[in-house]
């Protein structure tokens, strides 16, 4: 080793130079092959995703898809190498205390799954999800999938972000943003290295507006806030309007009492347009004083400041990276003319 080393030193410009000369033909071969990623991608045998049934599906119908996405799962990887799974169906109920920065839905058509697998699972990681992509897209058309962070370290690493690569169109004109959106989602549509491209936040989300006539509540002796708390507590339940509580003597405990219409007497809008409004004069129905018809309002609504925000969510395949699907994002944009400057920057990557 010390006579190497003498005759290194002796000719020392010369290994430089040959040193130098060998590294950059190696950058050179290797850079372009090479993708860039906040961390590397790790297997802990766990994947999360998120299913989306169509918006306003009641909370028991996707309880059923997230059962059959559970079993396909089992189909696809094994049922004995399945260790453990957890699944959240619908939304947080209001007297739960829960912070939804953990776990966050848009409203009963979203599922959060966490499956756990053994060690010695044949399959899993991103050929995992591949194969679940088409088993879901064949067996249950009508629901949307996206995989997201599902391990400790991925999830820290992401920001919080559930997608690898998120834009966000923010402006202060919803109905722009949206428009916005659909023409940058028509052409990440054509860009074949993306996967589970889909909105963020829903924006059909089937409602019953309820538009009171004030000069006929009026006759009735009936004021908007009557209306209301009648619609309410057919709806819903007075419990959100008039808090009512009962001590019980023998355990001290404190219990909420609510009035509620049973849910199977208000199946249509005639019902609702039955329903009899509280007044201290002339009783009258809801189609008295009421124009009642069907509706659809955001389910989830994000802001920034005042300005609301719909968001792309996609993830990039694999094979592409994240260096890979930048460069393409920027190019879809940038390759079509008409695009706003409320357009904004991608925030995740």
């Amino acid at each position: 080793y010390v006579s190497v080393l003498r005759r290194a030193l002796r000719f020392r410009w010369l290994v430089f130079g040959s040193y130098v000369a060998v590294t950059a033909v190696l950058l050179l071969a290797l850079v372009p092959a090479m993708h860039l990623e906040i961390f590397p991608e790790t297997d802990a045998g766990q994947i999360q995703l998120r299913l989306r049934a169509p918006t306003g599906t009641r909370i028991e119908r996707t309880e059923l898809i997230a059962l059959k996405a559970l079993d396909i799962i089992k189909k696809e990887v094994g049922p004995d190498n399945v260790l453990i799974e957890s699944d959240f169906v619908g939304v947080q109920p209001p007297n739960y205390p829960v912070n939804t920065i953990y776990l966050f839905t848009s409203g009963p058509q979203e599922s959060v799954m966490l499956v756990g697998l053994k060690p010695n699972s044949p399959l899993r990681g991103e050929e995992l999800k591949e194969r679940l992509r088409q088993r879901f897209a064949k067996e249950i058309p009508s629901v949307q999938v996206s995989f997201e962070a599902a391990d400790i370290i991925t999830q820290v690493m992401s920001f919080g972000s559930p997608t690898p690569v998120e834009i966000a169109v923010q402006g202060p004109s919803v109905a722009a943003n949206r428009s916005f959106a659909e023409r940058i989602r028509a052409e990440l549509v054509k860009i074949p290295n993306f996967r589970d491209l889909q909105y963020g936040q829903p924006s059909d989300y089937p409602t019953v507006q309820v538009t009171v006539d004030r000069n006929r509540a009026g006759q009735f002796g009936l004021s908007m806030a009557s209306v209301a708390k009648s619609l309410v507590a057919a709806t819903s339940s007075s419990r959100f309007i008039d808090p009512n509580f009962w001590r019980d003597p023998v355990s001290g405990n404190g219990f909420q009492i609510q009035v509620q219409v049973p849910q199977n007497r208000v199946k249509s809008l005639e019902d609702l347009q039955g329903l009899r409004v509280s007044s201290d004069g002339p009783q009258a129905l809801m189609r008295d004083v009421a124009d009642v018809r069907y509706g659809t309002t955001m389910a989830e609504v994000d802001c920034s400041g005042s300005s609301r925000k719909p968001e792309v969510r996609r993830t990039p395949t694999f094979s592409s990276g994240l260096s890979s699907a930048n460069s393409l994002v920027w190019s879809s944009k940038f390759g079509h003319a008409g695009y706003p400057n409320e357009y904004r920057e991608p925030r995740y990557f």
